[in-house]
């Protein structure tokens, strides 16, 4: 089932990679290498991330954000500056702890 969280990092990731000109592969290939060997990233996973399809890690969204170049916070949920004011980021710093960590302790994307 696609949570709310999955498909707005999702649309995160797709449209500021098209907004790079980045292929999903390319992606796949810059995070890869960011994240080294032990991880096996490739354009399916792209693809699944930007659909809500899976969840994405904590250690995949910091790699998102350096690799994509925007703030990490977005990634993980925060509303933007300006984007709903300040009680959407009410709401979101008062969200359960597992929320936030969930995915944090996986070695995996």
């Amino acid at each position: 089932m696609k949570t709310a969280e999955a498909q707005w990092t999702g649309l995160v990731i797709r449209q500021t990679r098209r907004r790079k000109g980045m292929t999903q592969a390319d992606l796949a290939m810059a995070v890869s290498d960011q994240l080294g060997p032990e991880h096996d990233i490739n354009q399916s996973t792209v693809s699944r991330w930007e659909n809500g399809g899976v969840g994405v890690s904590l250690r995949c969204r910091l790699a998102l954000a350096s690799v994509l170049g925007i703030d990490q916070s977005i990634l993980l949920g925060a509303p933007p500056d300006g984007a709903g004011g300040a009680r959407a980021r009410e709401r979101w710093a008062a969200r359960p702890a597992s929320a936030a960590s969930a995915d944090s302790a996986s070695t995996s994307c």
